[in-house]
């Protein structure tokens, strides 16, 4: 009987679909049956008790990155986000949105959630402190979705929205100021986490799903039209609801999609924190294991 695992991300979101045509196709062939649970709170608690097997998420969003107990195992994706600041049509430069309302979600208790970090980092290319500045922000909950909902209903003047919800905004003559993958180019990736205390008790299972993982990638790479028919599948309550939006999906983000880790994208992220913290830069085996993906390359024949 195929042993049950759970694979956590934050949201049906096309991003995260190598991971779901993981769990659809591959899982199997490695003696896994995988669910994939969304919007998961207090994930990385779940996986520190064993609740969870992996979580799916942008690595290093905010372009920081802490120990925490988890370690990324693989890889599907060069960058750590989409998302990008789309304002309203009569916006037409970052300057004028001084004294505006920029909408974010709910987060942590703090204001410095990984959303306000990520419209901060937008912004300081344009030189524009946010801390500094009289921009509101407005915290709406249920997700881009709920955000681009709000912004039809005139609420708020602009937010940080993943595809596809900038896409259709873009279409609806909103500007685009910016995505955190170009102010912070380089740093982090999309992939999947699991706990130190995982990989030490079940490595064969760690290892089992990254095969499955790379498979998934590879796939998705050379087979549109079955990666879109998933990504309807998948991402429909997430907005691609039909072929010619998931075609308009896989065209941005199949570019991106790498199963290879770059260890210098991780070094940078640490020494990146270390700046932003005052600490000591972490060693990177505190947050990377490779061993489960070096092995899979190796054994899997390439395509």
């Amino acid at each position: 009987m195929a042993r049950r695992i759970v694979v956590t991300a934050p949201r049906p979101a096309p991003f995260f679909t190598p991971v779901f045509v993981a769990v659809d196709r591959f899982l199997p062939e490695e003696g896994l049956e995988g669910e994939v649970q969304y919007g998961v709170q207090n994930g990385r608690e779940r996986a520190l008790k064993g609740e969870v097997d992996f979580i799916a998420t942008g690595v290093g969003r905010g372009a920081r990155l802490e120990p925490s107990g988890m370690k990324l195992i693989a890889q599907h994706e060069t960058r750590a986000t989409t998302h990008t600041l789309m304002v309203r049509p009569q916006i037409e430069s970052a300057h004028q949105i001084m004294g505006l309302v920029m909408m974010t979600g709910i987060g942590q208790e703090s204001d410095d959630t990984a959303l306000d970090r990520e419209l901060k980092n937008i912004l300081l290319p344009h030189g524009i402190q946010l801390a500094q500045s009289d921009i509101g922000l407005f915290r709406v909950d249920g997700g881009h979705p709920a955000q681009y909902q709000a912004l039809q209903e005139g609420i708020g003047d602009g937010a940080c929205l993943g595809a596809p919800y900038w896409v259709f905004l873009l279409k609806e003559g909103y500007h685009n100021l910016g995505c955190e993958a170009d102010s912070a180019p380089g740093y982090g990736c999309g992939g999947v986490l699991a706990s130190e205390e995982k990989i030490a008790q079940n490595p064969g299972e760690v290892q089992a799903f990254v095969r499955a993982y790379v498979k998934a990638i590879r796939f998705c790479r050379d087979n549109p039209e079955e990666t879109m028919k998933l990504m309807v599948k998948y991402s429909a309550d997430w907005g691609v609801e039909d072929e010619s939006v998931a075609r308009e999906m896989y065209r941005m983000l199949s570019p991106y999609w790498d199963e290879h880790i770059d260890p210098s994208v991780i070094q940078r992220l640490l020494e990146r924190t270390s700046e932003l913290t005052g600490q000591p830069v972490e060693p990177i085996e505190s947050v990377l294991d490779t061993r489960f993906l070096d092995e899979a390359l190796r054994t899997l024949p390439p395509k």
